[in-house]
């Protein structure tokens, strides 16, 4: 397994989920590669609308979570809202496709990390427990696996490769 140390990490702010659906005309599910692009372009025509939001502070974890870090995502709530995004489908040619956001729960306070130490050792005085700090684990795994799920070429679910990796070495089966 591929292993690393987090030496720094964000131990305090909100973290706002949201869910996000993205289906073509017919509304079916669309592929995970035409998913990625349509994200990406109805990101950036709500980032035109509000040209506050920091896009370095929202990730998508490719299938249907949205997570922003100290920054809610404006107009969204707990009801859904649709948008038409023109994107090009398998046959590479535009069509509409309805992308759906909404809110998912109450933000997530990063502050629990601080405690991490007291959690996992026996004399813990806090009431807080490992089944606590999941859902943080689950924000640092999706914003760790942005970069790779935006960037590269995906092999099943976890497997990333660099497009270079395939221009230096010929194709990969």
């Amino acid at each position: 397994a591929n292993y690393f140390p987090i030496r720094q990490y964000p131990n305090r702010g909100l973290v706002y989920q949201y869910h996000i659906q993205i289906r073509d005309w017919k509304n079916l599910e669309i592929h995970r590669d035409r998913r990625r692009l349509v994200y990406n372009l109805w990101l950036k025509q709500y980032c035109k609308k509000y040209t506050k939001l920091d896009r370095h502070k929202i990730v998508f974890d490719n299938l249907s979570t949205i997570l922003t870090f100290n920054q809610s995502l404006l107009d969204i709530n707990e009801n859904s809202t649709t948008q038409e995004i023109q994107a090009p489908n398998r046959s590479n040619r535009q069509a509409t496709h309805k992308v759906t956001v909404w809110r998912a729960g109450e933000p997530i306070d990063l502050a629990l990390i601080q405690n991490f130490d007291e959690i996992i050792h026996t004399e813990n005085r806090s009431n807080d427990t490992l089944q606590d700090l999941v859902p943080i684990k689950q924000i640092l795994s999706i914003a760790l696996h942005e970069n790779c799920s935006s960037h590269a070429t995906a092999i099943y679910d976890r497997s990333f490769f660099a497009a270079t990796t395939a221009e230096q070495h010929g194709e990969w089966d």
